[in-house]
């Protein structure tokens, strides 16, 4: 947990390890966008390497593994 966010550690076989971060605050009539922005700069702000978005899960990950787009950061 850190501030309203939720963040886990991944590690899949076969896909590797990731980072997902999870808005949980009660607020709802937050700014999607600056809620994303956050969290970028607080992953940005760790220096932990290049930042990858996707918008699939890990099942889709792993039967289409050449069909995932990435939004570098």
């Amino acid at each position: 947990m850190h501030k309203n966010y939720e963040i886990a550690v991944d590690s899949v076989k076969d896909l590797g390890n990731f980072v997902e971060i999870e808005y949980i605050g009660k607020n709802e009539k937050v700014d999607p966008k600056k809620i994303t922005e956050e969290m970028v700069i607080f992953l940005k702000n760790l220096k932990l390497g290049k930042i990858e978005r996707n918008y699939v899960g890990y099942p889709f990950m792993l039967l289409f593994k050449n069909e995932v787009k990435h939004e570098v950061q």
